[in-house]
């Protein structure tokens, strides 16, 4: 079971602390990480230590899948479909993703074969528990494969002081 302890979190901060997390690992692989959030961008409504969660396994990923020289890339953005929603893209240099595992890669134990130096595969559960978290936020998650590398895609929700007060009052007089 997934609890969340939601908050106003800046995630320019939760980035630069997740990367600082896997400098080193991508430093070994010589990976480049990069960042593109812009300074506007408002605080997501989420549980930081999840999104952490989320982040570090994508971009871990994102590491283990990518050639020596290549790069993983972490943006942010207001969705361009839903104004109450922040989109961050995981964009790597590696194969990409085939478009029959998709879907596959977020099953429970589901584990694909292309890591490019034949490293550990892992458990078959980051993606699964990755899709729990994103889900139980409200949010979405997906991967999208192009000519370059692989991209994971997910949304959490924008924080609004507005929605939060009147979820508050909305549970209050139901129970009245």
């Amino acid at each position: 079971n997934i609890n969340l302890v939601s908050e106003s979190i800046p995630l320019k901060g939760l980035f630069d602390e997740v990367q600082s997390m896997l400098r080193t690992i991508a430093a070994k692989k010589q990976i480049q990480l990069k960042e593109a959030v812009p300074h506007d961008l408002p605080n997501a409504h989420a549980d930081p230590h999840r999104v952490k969660q989320v982040l570090n396994n994508l971009i871990n990923n994102g590491i283990k899948f990518t050639a020596a020289g290549g790069t993983v890339e972490v943006t942010a953005e207001i969705s361009p479909d839903r104004q109450d929603r922040i989109l961050i893209s995981v964009h790597d240099t590696g194969p990409g993703i085939a478009s029959d595992e998709k879907e596959k890669i977020f099953e429970y134990l589901y584990q694909s074969d292309t890591t490019i130096d034949g490293s550990r595969k892992g458990l078959g559960i980051g993606l699964y528990i990755c899709r729990e978290i994103i889900e139980r936020h409200d949010g979405q998650i997906w991967a999208e494969s192009r000519p370059g590398g692989g991209m994971f895609k997910f949304t959490l929700p924008v924080f609004s002081l507005e929605r939060l007060v009147s979820s508050v009052f909305t549970a209050k007089t139901a129970k009245e």
